[in-house]
């Protein structure tokens, strides 16, 4: 019965076919058998597994069932990807992993491509470091991809080129109740091209996007289980952002735009805008903005929901200029005018008819559009038609030098004195 009861089990491994199949040596090429433990190539049913702070350089076609790096506390790992090979990972690769802690991992992506139908799970536990450098040429296709950090540890992704694609990238799993650590999403160029893009956590996320292109199905930003915001910044340089289905803002989600000398690149969506939430943020910082008054689009759509920012704020706008939100049919505009406060107006003098003459000090370049109401009582500042004599002809346009005496015409002259503060 013994007997019997041992080939049964030998045959039940050899069927399974599976080994846990680690590099050898301090730095190991995938290619060579004398660098595995097995002596021979890992093969489609094995794991593979990288500990000890070693690094594993990727250099030839291969099909693995699992890839970790590392596995085990208080280890780190390195693998390295940079030719043009192809590495399938059927199962799951895991960079860092949620039941190890004080583990450093690393995956360097330069080029080739790395499938993983399944899964591809970035981010460790307590006191872990998890980063997945992708660049070049490299090429990700990964069904289901997480990055993400348990408490106490510290996740990035930093893309800097290459394409990122897949079913659904989630940045800090918000539907994992552990997941408190510090998550981060750099994309500074490349392409992310995904059915859904959700980016929410248990605690601070933040997508950073600062070049590159985004072309996804859905893109979510913030969740309704997370209390902490969740961050999608859009600097200078971002070069496309284009959603084709929807765009939903939930609770404690946070949309700021980093404008350029002039300008930034919208979020371009073609369906539904939707803000879920009273909570959701948005915050404009003009520090780098050069401009004088324009509109600048920030979200396009083809329809919107029934709410909007509730919390906004425009930051840093040069002097001389002020900006505010607007919602259009089918945007959410900037809307960037003079600040009428900053301009000195003085010796307002009522000439015959509905002609009024005053000095104008516009010696700051962008103090040099003169604006007052549509009827001079309003309350709603609109251009004004004004003229360097009381003749005319009168129209709008910028000042033609910094000190000056100005004629303006207005509709309703009685009221035409009250001018700002003036």
């Amino acid at each position: 019965m013994k007997k019997l009861v041992i080939v049964l089990l030998s045959m039940l491994f050899a069927a399974s076919g599976f080994a846990a199949v680690y590099p050898i040596k301090a730095d190991s090429l995938w290619s060579n058998p004398t660098h595995w433990n097995t002596g021979s190539l890992p093969v489609a049913s094995d794991e593979v597994i990288v500990n000890g702070g070693k690094t594993l350089t990727a250099d030839t076609n291969a099909t693995i069932n699992i890839l970790r790096l590392p596995n085990a506390s208080n280890h780190s790992a390195t693998f390295t990807m940079e030719d043009n090979i192809t590495l399938q990972v059927t199962t799951a690769a895991y960079v860092g992993w949620t039941s190890y802690t004080n583990t450093t991992s690393v995956m360097n992506h330069s080029a080739g491509t790395l499938n993983a139908p399944a899964l591809l799970n970035i981010g460790g536990s307590i006191g872990s470091t998890s980063t997945y450098n992708q660049s070049g040429s490299s090429v990700v296709n990964a069904a289901t991809l997480y990055v993400l950090a348990r408490s106490g540890a510290t996740t990035t992704y930093n893309l800097s080129g290459g394409v990122l694609s897949g079913t659904t990238l989630d940045v800090g799993k918000a539907s994992d109740s552990l997941t408190t650590g510090t998550t981060t999403f750099n994309q500074t160029g490349g392409t992310v091209s995904s059915a859904t893009v959700q980016i929410a956590g248990r605690s601070k996320v933040s997508y950073i996007m600062s070049g590159g292109h985004m072309n996804v199905t859905d893109l979510i930003i913030g969740s309704g289980i997370t209390p902490a915001f969740t961050d999608f910044k859009i600097g200078t340089d971002a070069l496309s952002i284009t959603v084709a289905n929807d765009l939903t803002v939930g609770p404690r989600g946070e949309i700021t735009f980093n404008l350029s000398t002039n300008g930034v690149t919208p979020i371009a969506v073609a369906d539904l805008f939707d803000v879920t939430s009273g909570s959701a943020k948005i915050l404009v910082d003009a520090a780098l903005y050069t401009g004088g008054p324009t509109n600048i689009e920030l979200i396009t759509f083809g329809t919107m929901g029934t709410m909007e920012f509730d919390r906004q704020a425009i930051m840093n706008m040069p002097s001389g200029l002020t900006g505010s939100l607007i919602y259009t049919a089918n945007s959410l505009v900037l809307e960037i005018v003079p600040d009428i406060s900053t301009a000195s107006v003085s010796n307002l003098t009522r000439m015959e008819g509905d002609i009024a003459a005053m000095d104008v000090s516009a010696a700051d370049p962008e103090i040099s559009t003169l604006q007052t109401t549509a009827d001079l009582a309003g309350g709603t500042w609109q251009n004004a038609a004004y003229s360097t004599n009381s003749g005319g002809p009168f129209a709008t346009g910028a000042l033609p030098g910094p000190e000056m005496t100005v004629y303006v015409q207005a509709t309703n002259p009685i009221a035409f004195f009250k001018i700002g503060n003036h």
